[in-house]
């Protein structure tokens, strides 16, 4: 407000009248801060928390003509697989595929992907 005053004072801007207590919305708006996002603790079991990542393995040669991967992270032990395949409709494939293999083994069922 002084420095509007101020400039006012010294013919730089126009006369206006300033109600003392007023807040300009996009002042107010501009000190907002926004919510952080949701903070996952780390899980108390086995298969109660997956990790996934579909990548592109576009400028690294692979046999077998492989141009992505997938990744399965357990939260809680920290295990990862890791699966290559040729094409992104092979993605659900290769999910049931590690669904079964990690079910079976620990007779235990994923609660979150």
């Amino acid at each position: 407000m002084s420095s509007m005053q101020m400039l006012i004072n010294h013919e730089l801007l126009q006369r206006m009248i300033f109600e003392k207590n007023h807040k300009c919305k996009i002042c107010v708006e501009s000190k907002f801060t926004k919510p952080s996002f949701q903070t996952i603790e780390k899980s108390s079991g086995p298969l109660d928390l997956i990790h996934s990542y579909i990548g592109n393995l576009k400028f690294v040669p692979m046999r077998g003509e492989k141009k992505y991967h997938i990744t399965f992270i357990d939260n809680c032990t920290r295990y990862c697989y890791t699966y290559l395949f040729r094409s992104k409709d092979e993605t659900l494939k290769m999910l049931k595929h590690y669904k079964n293999k990690v079910e079976n083994k620990l007779n235990k069922k994923i609660k979150v992907i």
